[in-house]
């Protein structure tokens, strides 16, 4: 049984990676087209009214409000 626990490894230097220059340049970039973007008639085509997010007022029985004289 041991007294006392055994000693940690000193921590080790630290060191210069790089900038972050050189790790972005390892990363290719995205090719982006204009023509590729959505048109508006693409953008709204799945969109019915149920999947509208909408705004349906509460009755303030419901909500615990105290009503204003």
């Amino acid at each position: 049984m041991r007294l006392w626990p055994a000693r940690k490894p000193p921590p080790r230097p630290t060191v210069y990676v790089g900038d972050y220059t050189h790790k972005l340049s390892r990363i290719r970039p995205l090719a982006h087209d204009d023509d590729e973007r959505q048109t508006r008639e693409d953008r709204d085509y799945a969109r019915t009214l149920f999947t509208e997010p909408t705004v349906v007022p509460i009755p303030r029985s419901l909500t615990g409000a105290k009503k204003r004289r």
